[in-house]
């Protein structure tokens, strides 16, 4: 039991610092390129818990660009991403003392050690068998494939992690591509902790204390809990990680627009950051609304030029550049699955596929139809079992009302700016507007709950009550400690083995699911429409041969 535990955590302490040595690195170049000097704090984060997700993202688009040209598993891009570390030695300066702190044990051992609790009895989500350890396989195989939305259509709704993940896949036991998810609660965790327990500013003192409760409530209620926090996800599934992030970025901009103190780096990270989350997934493209306001007001307060403003967005439009081709020419359309970002010139695109696509993808999530009366269509939500919507909903509200009537014990009343009031509430209206129309499920909703909820924080004065440090720190725990569940812990204490596999060898794959002959020399799954990672699957109703052009690949359906 403990040993394997010890394996574990030391896994994820080499995942996170790799990630952080390669995210200082890049930091420090963001500063060089913005000829500002490097702070200790990142949009009102320490700027060492910051690290890993500027890694995350520089090494995902990497390999994405690598990709056009070879298969992520060649042993030169493994040397390369080995090596991209070392480049941040002469930034590093290593203070042993500063992990001897109480803080620091908190950080780096007992947050991410409560979490990790989870790798024992986490599986793969059912998504992961349908396509995303697939898509992965044929990125670690092979270059980049022109056309490859006709090797399997839900390749095309596939995302930055899909890279991410591919380059995990060392360890047979895939505990990595869990980990992908645990540093996104992580770092979630470490911003909360850094403004509860030193409560620098007010506004996000009063978010984090806010979002503590919200948490706790999460365990209770209709059903037995789940009001729209966080909730730790089965591998190869990121909502929670989008709904982390575009929280995250939410507050930080709208404390921005409040506060004023925009600096130029800021506008790099906040760019970077709410590109990646669209790269997680296309619905993240929402922050880009608020961060479209946040852009007007530098310009109309004169903060910066829309000249400098260009300059500063120079990185992200690279990467920019870099996706929408990928895009295109694997899956005939910018955005994938908007038909209308299509283009049907491609030889090899089939004309109509991606509206089909489309509308499957809004059938499955059970959108509001405009056809049926809202009140009507509110009330079968309630009594709705589907993704434990009627349930979310009403603890939700709940949680709402809970929150509403301790933050007057709890927080000071602070006189409110009309203005990022009505942006703030503007925003969340139009994002639980979009969800009603595109996809009213609870996990996507993740993101806009937790929003709607810190705002309750956010716009306070500081303190009531002053709770002492080890309190403060107790709140954390419990926090964290509940957000794993309670099977979890069992399977640690009873020693049992770590459900994941490796998808390319296991008798799970092979032998209980098995497969079939299909078209050509294509096979699909002999129950089912999971392929796993068997390259010769796929789920496509037609044959599917490849061409060779010049130094690409493409991939066409008969």
């Amino acid at each position: 039991m403990i040993s394997t535990y010890l394996i574990i955590f030391f896994k994820y302490s080499i995942f996170y610092l790799y990630l952080y040595l390669v995210g200082k690195f890049f930091i420090s170049k963001i500063f060089k390129y913005t000829k500002e000097s490097q702070s200790k704090n990142i949009l009102y984060t320490r700027a060492e818990f910051i690290a890993p997700l500027v890694g995350l993202l520089v090494v995902g688009n990497l390999l994405i660009l690598i990709n056009f040209f070879f298969p992520l598993s060649n042993v030169f891009v493994s040397i390369f991403l080995i090596l991209i570390p070392f480049l941040s030695f002469r930034e590093i300066k290593f203070n042993l003392k500063n992990l001897k702190t109480l803080d620091s044990f908190f950080s780096y051992f007992l947050i991410p050690g409560i979490l990790l609790v989870s790798t024992i009895d986490i599986t793969f989500n059912y998504d992961a068998g349908y396509y995303h350890l697939l898509h992965q396989n044929w990125i670690r195989e092979s270059e980049l494939i022109i056309g490859m939305v006709n090797i399997f259509f839900a390749f095309g709704m596939s995302s930055i992690y899909e890279y991410l993940s591919s380059i995990l896949w060392f360890d047979n036991s895939f505990v990595f591509l869990h980990f992908l998810n645990i540093y996104f609660i992580h770092f979630l965790y470490l911003f909360i902790k850094q403004h509860f327990i030193n409560k620098k500013y007010n506004d996000l003192y009063g978010v984090a204390i806010v979002m503590l409760i919200y948490s706790i409530l999460d365990n209770f209620g209709f059903g037995g809990g789940r009001n729209g926090y966080i909730f730790i996800q089965g591998v190869s599934k990121q909502d929670t990680t989008v709904g982390i992030l575009f929280w995250f970025l939410t507050i930080a901009i709208l404390k921005k627009i409040r506060d004023g103190d925009i600096l130029k780096s800021d506008i790099v990270f906040l760019s970077l950051i709410s590109f990646f989350v669209y790269q997680i997934k296309v619905s993240g493209v929402l922050i880009f609304v608020l961060y479209f306001v946040l852009c007007i007001h530098i310009l109309k307060s004169d903060f910066l030029s829309f000249s400098d403003l260009i300059y500063l967005h120079i990185p992200v439009l690279i990467f920019g550049v870099i996706w929408f081709t990928k895009s295109l020419i694997t899956t005939g359309c910018f955005i994938y699955p908007v038909d209308i970002t299509c283009i049907e010139a491609f030889d090899w695109y089939i004309p109509g596929s991606t509206a089909e696509v489309e509308y499957y993808t809004k059938l499955a999530s059970k959108n509001y139809d405009l056809q049926t009366p809202f009140n009507e269509w509110i009330r079968k939500v309630a009594k709705d079992t589907f993704e434990y919507r009627g349930q979310v909903l009403l603890n939700f509200i709940g949680s709402i009302a809970i929150l509403l009537v301790s933050s007057i014990f709890i927080i000071q009343k602070k006189k409110i700016k009309s203005g990022v009031l009505a942006v703030s509430l503007l925003f969340i209206l139009f994002n639980f507007t979009y969800l009603l129309f595109y996809g009213p499920i609870p996990r996507y909703a993740i993101g806009i709950c937790m929003v709607t909820v810190s705002l309750i924080g956010f716009f306070s004065g500081g303190p009531k009550i002053e709770f002492n440090k080890y309190f403060k720190y107790f709140m954390v725990f419990i926090s964290v400690f509940l957000l794993v569940r309670l099977h979890s812990y069992e399977s640690l204490i009873q020693n049992d083995q770590i459900r994941l596999f490796d998808p390319r060898t296991s008798s799970v794959v092979y032998e209980k699911v098995g497969f079939k002959e299909s078209f050509g020399n294509w096979v699909r799954p002999n129950e089912g429409d999971q392929c796993f990672a068997n390259l010769n699957c796929t789920m496509s109703n037609q044959d599917i041969f490849f061409v060779e052009k010049g130094i690409f690949k493409y991939a066409y359906r008969k």
